[in-house]
């Protein structure tokens, strides 16, 4: 019977327990993994300064051509990324350079094998034959050091854009450090909650436990009385 197990003891509402407590740990254990990752983050984004890294291309950029891809993701649900790359060189000067991806992110439940899902398709930022703000490492800065931190899509490192398009370094810089500080809140989150919860089910597995502990005990030490046989009536003397 289902009672039973508490009656004797059971771990029916231990497991509970026990199973709530798991979930806080896990809870923590994922806090954790998010700080891990966004601390370096937040840290490298916090020593860099586009400013400083990269100077504008007086000349400006020409695009040359643009190809567009796409990219099907999932987070809580899936949703299809545009993706376009430039093909662009410094005005004035014949080499070829690539961007990095420009990425347009459609709206969730947003298929990539149907171009009006979500919203439909989202348009380049440019097209072939404009010229374009573009930016160039700074004096003294390497391109392959910048590199590892900006999506810069060519070894000179050589970026496109507007100050606040999507490409250009300080957006860049920007949507770097917002995500770190994104996953920072989380995971600091995750781990006061995670934490809290397993004190407070700690403390109520140990008060459970000392309640049982105590109803045992008084079942053990509960006198038994087993009633005698009914006394014998005899017929008084005529």
């Amino acid at each position: 019977m289902a009672g039973d197990g508490n009656a004797n003891g059971d771990p029916g509402g231990r497991w509970t327990g026990m199973g709530i407590c798991s979930f806080f740990l896990l809870l923590t254990i994922a806090g954790i993994v998010l700080l891990a990752v966004a601390v370096p983050q937040v840290n490298t984004a916090a020593l860099r300064d586009s400013a400083t890294d990269f100077e504008s291309v007086i000349s400006g950029c020409t695009i040359l051509s643009v190809a567009y891809s796409t990219d099907q993701r999932t987070a809580k649900s899936p949703f299809c990324v545009d993706i376009y790359t430039y093909t662009f060189s410094i005005t004035g000067d014949e080499a070829n350079l690539t961007s990095g991806g420009e990425e347009h992110h459609r709206s969730q439940s947003s298929q990539c094998d149907d171009p009006l899902s979500g919203g439909g398709v989202r348009s380049a930022e440019y097209a072939a034959g404009a010229t374009v703000p573009c930016w160039k490492p700074a004096s003294g800065k390497d391109a392959v050091a910048l590199a590892s931190f900006y999506k810069c899509g060519n070894p000179a490192c050589v970026k496109l854009g507007e100050e606040n398009a999507i490409l250009s370094p300080a957006a860049e810089l920007a949507r770097k450090a917002g995500g770190g500080q994104v996953l920072l809140i989380l995971g600091a989150v995750f781990i006061a909650v995670g934490l809290v919860g397993v004190v407070l089910m700690g403390f109520c597995v140990r008060a459970a436990t000392n309640k049982l502990s105590t109803v045992t005990n008084k079942g053990k030490g509960a006198e038994i009385v087993t009633p005698g046989p009914p006394p014998q009536l005899t017929a008084p003397p005529v």
